[in-house]
């Protein structure tokens, strides 16, 4: 269907007149926009008046100047897709602003071809992947809003290039990593927001020289939510590492416990430590606090205590029938594991 609508599509500026089709701006525009059209579902915008139709001037979200695309102002408009390649042949663009639609994928090469952008406003979308480090090579932005996408990995050092911007928003994003930036720490007219990501404090720290403006707190919570399910007698651990943390409390149910370490261990579990379990991490150099995310741990009963006999009897069955070998061994010779919690045991 998108390939006979682009079909169509070229075919309808090919039967205009190219003055009237274009209002005389470069071919290169004329099918960057007819591709952004295309590629972003240009039928189902909320407005999309004059599209495809007279003068490319008079396309809504469209500016025109001297002959050359120079804004595009689409935002909130129910773009949905990705962007296309051929953005990168407006190359006079000076503005682009598609922020609250429906776009997602990885940005596109070609978009770092822009290098007279002095805005650029992706925000409140889905796309995903890293920010390249071809990014160095728009020094004319002034505004770079990616907030609230999926953007993820590292804030790169190639933003350092950009010596002219005024606001740097990665808010809210899956960033895990962030390099130190000097020469935006020396510009006391930036607004640089970081919150909202999977930042620790070393990659705060790097930063914390910004002149700027600086918002870095809250950071989602780090590692991952843990469920598990133990029997009594069974012990447990669980990890908070953080980078850069001098601190750290662990709390059951909200109430601080006795373990003020980067693990959670607990030996020879009982009904009585069952519950939801995190940890705050801090830092001395860093002002604010990391939080783990949750561990919901059940205990179950052992109804009865194996007998040392049956236990050496199961243990020499996986040895002699090639244990290690089984389809399935869960829980099988494992430390801390109770026999019957073996796969296929059943205790009674």
């Amino acid at each position: 269907m998108i390939r006979r609508t682009t079909l169509f599509l070229f075919l309808f500026l090919a039967l205009l007149p190219w003055k009237e089709a274009t209002c005389q701006v470069p071919a290169q525009d004329s099918l960057a926009l007819v591709s952004l059209y295309s590629k972003t579902n240009g039928p189902g915008w909320t407005n999309k008046a004059n599209w495809l139709t007279g003068y490319v001037q008079n396309w809504y979200g469209i500016t025109v100047t001297a002959g050359r695309v120079t804004d595009i102002s689409l935002g909130g408009n129910n773009l949905t897709g990705q962007l296309p390649y051929k953005i990168g042949g407006l190359d006079a663009l000076a503005s682009i602003s598609l922020g609250s639609n429906n776009l997602s994928g990885e940005l596109p090469d070609s978009l770092y071809l822009l290098t007279n952008l002095a805005v650029l406003d992706l925000s409140n979308n889905q796309f995903k992947g890293e920010i390249s480090s071809r990014v160095n090579q728009l020094v004319n932005l002034v505004e770079f809003d990616l907030n609230n996408n999926k953007f993820c990995c590292r804030i790169p050092n190639a933003l350092d290039a950009l010596v002219n911007l005024l606001q740097l928003n990665l808010g809210f994003n899956q960033f895990t990593r962030m390099d130190a930036l000097p020469s935006l720490q020396g510009n006391s007219s930036l607004i640089l927001l970081v919150q909202g990501n999977l930042l620790e404090f070393d990659d705060i720290n790097n930063n914390l020289a910004a002149t700027g403006f600086f918002i870095y707190d809250p950071q989602d919570s780090l590692h991952s939510n843990l469920a598990p399910t133990l029997f009594n007698g069974d012990s447990f651990t669980a990890s908070a590492s953080v980078r850069g943390a001098d601190s750290y409390q662990w709390l059951k149910d909200g109430t601080p416990i006795g373990q003020t370490t980067s693990q959670l261990a607990l030996g020879l579990v009982s009904l009585a430590d069952q519950g939801t379990y995190t940890c705050i991490a801090g830092s001395l150099s860093v002002p604010m606090n990391l939080l783990r995310r949750s561990i919901k741990l059940s205990v179950k009963p052992c109804a009865t205590k194996l007998l040392a006999g049956d236990s050496l009897a199961v243990v020499a069955l996986y040895n002699s029938t090639g244990g290690p070998l089984w389809t399935n061994k869960t829980n099988c010779l494992i430390t801390g594991k109770n026999v019957s919690t073996w796969f296929g045991v059943t205790v009674q």
